[in-house]
């Protein structure tokens, strides 16, 4: 797909159309979804793939235990991912808008890798195919 929210917002309908039926699970189908497009905007928004009209892609792959997906970009290089930091306190000062993407992410995934190879962003993610 090409680098925009609206873009983004069509992948995750599409994704929902295709994914949910396999997965059995509405609760699973919105983790990916959250996660997904959590990630993507994230890409979309801070890589400058959105000014350059770049290509992300999107793989999802599914098993018995998991749902593997990867996201390639060839956007900057993406920010040291290994410590996502704590979601932010509301209670210290004004209530932040934004921050809270990265922890999230890292607590819904059961795995979370990023890789730059070749001038490349990977990033892959695996959730849980069962949730309570």
């Amino acid at each position: 797909m090409v680098a925009s929210f609206g873009n983004v917002r069509r992948t995750m309908q599409d994704m929902r159309q295709t994914l949910a039926p396999s997965l059995h699970n509405e609760a699973v189908t919105d983790y990916v979804e959250l996660v997904l497009a959590e990630a993507l905007n994230n890409v979309v928004e801070h890589s400058g793939c959105a000014e350059s009209g770049e290509l992300i892609h999107l793989e999802i792959m599914l098993d018995d235990r998991d749902v593997r997906c990867q996201i390639r970009d060839c956007g900057a290089p993406w920010p040291e991912l290994r410590n996502p930091g704590r979601f932010p306190d509301p209670l210290e000062g004004d209530a932040p808008e934004g921050g809270f993407g990265w922890p999230l992410i890292h607590t819904l995934t059961r795995e979370l890798r990023y890789e730059r190879v070749l001038g490349e962003n990977r990033l892959t993610l695996v959730l849980p195919r069962q949730v309570q």
